[in-house]
């Protein structure tokens, strides 16, 4: 879990021919895709929306997709993608000692308002030091103070068990995504700017949020003995979730490209959650009841 610093003594005489070949292969990357959203940052909140694995993997992920889609949708954002380099870019990137950057602009993710975690697979939890060392961001959370980036995370994951991450991410947000992203940056720009615990106690009295910090644990074990709520914060997590999916629009591959682990295939959600009840199955269990979507509006998409 060690972050990943650039070698120490090495000439960088080089560095910015280095840099143009990893802007160079991220701009061909883009050059194949087809829904690439592109906003002038200008007045705008800006979101770098991670996924800490590989670009193949993180394209063909639905959920990963829509969050983009959504943060784009709302006029005074601006959200852009970043991803684990693969292992041809890694030694480059620590070579040139270039900092993590984003797809759309290749602007360091450091200098991004908000960094935004999208979580499906807890296996993946070991990149992010990784990825918060390329981007010379500190990994935990007390370490970062009133800078930005605020770092937010959503995902099945951290809705099944955001503690392995609680001393990393500032605010986890727990449930489904549709209208958290809205909500998320109508509070950050209220206060941007101001002490990040402003910040944090204003996400608190979001149901669905959880802000780590506001908590302390006492344990028996591994299990946890008792839970010590902070004064003034909430004291329980309510995880969004919507009764219904009539009127929402349909979570599909508004992004294409054929360099997806799922090549040639759309993606489109037609239900969500299972009425199996498989014991292994964490969205089986999450997004508990299953609802399933109109067909007509299947159709209209």
């Amino acid at each position: 879990m060690t972050p990943l610093s650039p070698p120490k003594g090495r000439c960088l005489s080089r560095r910015p021919v280095r840099i143009w070949k990893l802007k160079k292969k991220i701009k061909e990357a883009l050059s194949k895709e087809k829904g690439t959203v592109y906003k002038d940052p200008g007045g705008k909140a800006r979101v770098c929306l991670i996924y800490p694995n590989s670009y193949s993997l993180g394209m063909t992920n639905l959920g990963f997709q829509t969050v983009y889609h959504l943060f784009n949708e709302i006029s005074d954002c601006v959200c852009e993608r970043a991803f684990l380099p693969g292992k041809d870019d890694l030694p480059e990137y620590l070579r040139t000692s270039t900092p993590l950057l984003s797809y759309e602009s290749q602007t360091p993710v450091k200098d991004f308002d908000i960094i935004a975690l999208s979580l499906p697979f807890e296996e993946d939890y070991t990149n992010i030091p990784k990825i918060f060392g390329l981007a010379r961001v500190p990994v935990f959370a007390g370490e970062r103070g009133d800078c930005p980036p605020l770092v937010i995370a959503g995902g099945i994951a951290v809705s099944l068990n955001p503690e392995p991450l609680a001393e990393i991410v500032d605010i986890f947000l727990i449930g489904e995504g549709e209208g958290m992203t809205g909500e998320v940056i109508d509070v950050y720009r209220k206060l941007k700017g101001g002490p990040k615990q402003e910040i944090l106690r204003a996400f608190d009295s979001i149901s669905w949020a959880y802000v780590p910090s506001l908590y302390d644990f006492e344990y028996d074990g591994a299990k946890v003995k008792k839970i010590i709520v902070k004064k003034g914060a909430k004291a329980k997590v309510k995880a969004a979730k919507r009764p219904g999916l009539e009127g929402l629009e349909v979570p599909q591959s508004f992004i294409v490209t054929p360099d997806t682990e799922f090549r040639n295939t759309f993606l489109m959600e037609v239900e969500r959650g299972c009425g199996r009840g498989c014991r292994f199955c964490a969205a089986g269990f999450l997004y508990l009841p299953p609802r399933w979507r109109d067909i007509e509006a299947i159709k209209a998409t």
